[in-house]
């Protein structure tokens, strides 16, 4: 059981279609250049002090330039939001409230659903590691992982799953009868440091978790994606 419930929906889009004008214009006169241009415009209508007959000569090089960059701007951001529904739209495996795998979209991945991830895949969220099942049943406490999307380094990572964790949940059915409760720290921006606990039982003491212990295998999710 968790604390705390969150979608595991990610954004990397900076508008919407009803915030992108507002937000866009504001952005675009905080510049000190396009600030000086409209009040130049503005001084250019009024007849006490003009000296284009009223008319905003500077409007128009300013309008075609903010026209230009917004035409810019909404196309990246396009693309922003189709690519997080791709994201988002990318298929997990979770373990049910009937004990039985479901594929899911990474969009309804749920603080403290169970997943079961591939070799190859890709992970939907910040995960704790409980057991990696292989064909020969070797090592269930090991695996490997990559963080190249993170740091940039393609070297495989070992990360190591608590005894505790492995002994408790050999089968699908130990993993759906799960009622202890996992605390974890809030996110953060240090790569590589985490702190938490683990009760494996509601009658045991917790166990401390850290970074060894945020992998991939049959897992339980600690945070959702909302951000990249």
């Amino acid at each position: 059981m968790l604390t705390a419930c969150c979608r595991g929906c990610v954004s990397c889009s900076h508008y919407t279609a009803a915030t992108f004008v507002p937000i866009f214009l504001f952005q675009q006169f905080t510049r000190f250049a396009n600030a000086y241009f409209l009040g130049i415009s503005i001084l250019q209508m009024i007849p006490a002090v003009t000296i284009t007959n009223g008319i905003p000569s500077s409007l128009v090089p300013l309008s075609f330039v903010i026209l230009f960059d917004a035409i810019v701007t909404a196309r990246e951001d396009y693309n922003r939001h189709v690519a997080d529904a791709k994201d988002n739209a990318h298929p997990t495996t979770v373990l049910g409230a009937d004990g039985e795998w479901q594929t899911i979209a990474w969009k309804d991945v749920r603080v403290g659903d169970i997943l079961r991830v591939q070799r190859g895949e890709t992970f939907p969220a910040d995960i704790l590691f409980l057991r990696a099942d292989t064909e020969d049943g070797m090592s269930p406490e090991a695996c490997y992982v990559q963080t190249a999307q993170l740091d940039g380094e393609t070297n495989l990572k070992l990360r190591t799953a608590l005894a505790g964790t492995v002994d408790e949940f050999p089968t699908t059915e130990d993993l759906a009868s799960y009622r202890g409760k996992i605390r974890a720290e809030p996110p953060n921006g240090i790569f590589g440091r985490f702190t938490g606990t683990i009760e494996v039982r509601p009658d045991t003491a917790a166990l401390p978790l850290e970074a060894d212990q945020v992998g991939w295998g049959v897992h339980c999710v600690l945070w959702g994606r909302r951000g990249a």
